[in-house]
C-alpha cells in the first residue's frame, strides 16, 4: 500500500512524470496518516506485516480485501512450468469496481497485490 505524500495529494504510484531521487522525499507520507490508515484497516481485519518509509504491507483474506475496497478478485493462474513460489494469485480484473471507504481513500494512494 502506498500513501499520498505530505507535500502532495498524489502518491508515488499516481505520479506520472519521471522523477529525480531528490523528488522522492516529497512523497513521504505523514506518519500520522499512515497510523490512521493502519488503524482503520486493522479494524476491518487487515494485519500489518511490514512498514517502510513510503509503503506498508498488510495481509487479509480475499473476502476482507474485496469488502474493504469494494472490488472483486479473480484467480490468475501462473505457468506451472515456471518456478514460481505460487501457482496462482488473486487480482482485480480490468474494469473491476474500486470503492474503498472514505477514511482510507482519503489517505492511501494505492492498494495493490
Amino acid at each position: 500500500m502506498t500513501f499520498k505524500g505530505q507535500a502532495s495529494q498524489t502518491g508515488l504510484t499516481r505520479f506520472t512524470a519521471p522523477m529525480s531521487l531528490s523528488s522522492v522525499k516529497h512523497f513521504e507520507p505523514d506518519p500520522l496518516h499512515v497510523d490512521q490508515a493502519l488503524h482503520h484497516l486493522s479494524k476491518r481485519g487487515f494485519r500489518p506485516t511490514r512498514r517502510g518509509n513510503l509503503t506498508v504491507s498488510v495481509r487479509a483474506t480475499r473476502a476482507v480485501f474485496e469488502e474493504t475496497f469494494g472490488t472483486r478478485l479473480e484467480a490468475v493462474r501462473l505457468d506451472p512450468k515456471q518456478d514460481y513460489a505460487f501457482r496462482s494469485f488473486y487480482f482485480p480484473a480490468d474494469g473491476a469496481p474500486w470503492s474503498p471507504p472514505a477514511e482510507v481513500a482519503d489517505i492511501i494512494d494505492d492498494a495493490y497485490i
